[in-house]
């Protein structure tokens, strides 16, 4: 950011937040979110497997298709 970016931004705020702290607040929302819909592809993969309706190598490909998608998230958020 500029200076006069950051000298707006800490105005708006009333200068209790840095630009950094706002960008942890994202990262740390946007992670929560994916590991949120990672748990819940665990789980309907799972229900699927009771179900009978798919077997336990789609399982695996379900939950490591989703943690490669986790860990590009990490990779650019930071």
């Amino acid at each position: 950011m500029t200076d006069e970016q950051v000298v707006a931004f800490n105005a708006s705020v009333g200068g209790h937040f840095t630009p950094a702290d706002l960008y942890v607040v994202i990262a740390a929302l946007i992670l929560t979110l994916a590991f949120t819909w990672l748990a819940w592809l665990a789980v309907s993969a799972y229900a699927g497997i009771a179900r009978n309706a798919l077997g336990f190598g789609d399982l695996m490909g379900l939950i490591l298709r989703g943690v490669f998608v986790l860990m590009l998230l990490t990779y650019f958020i930071r």
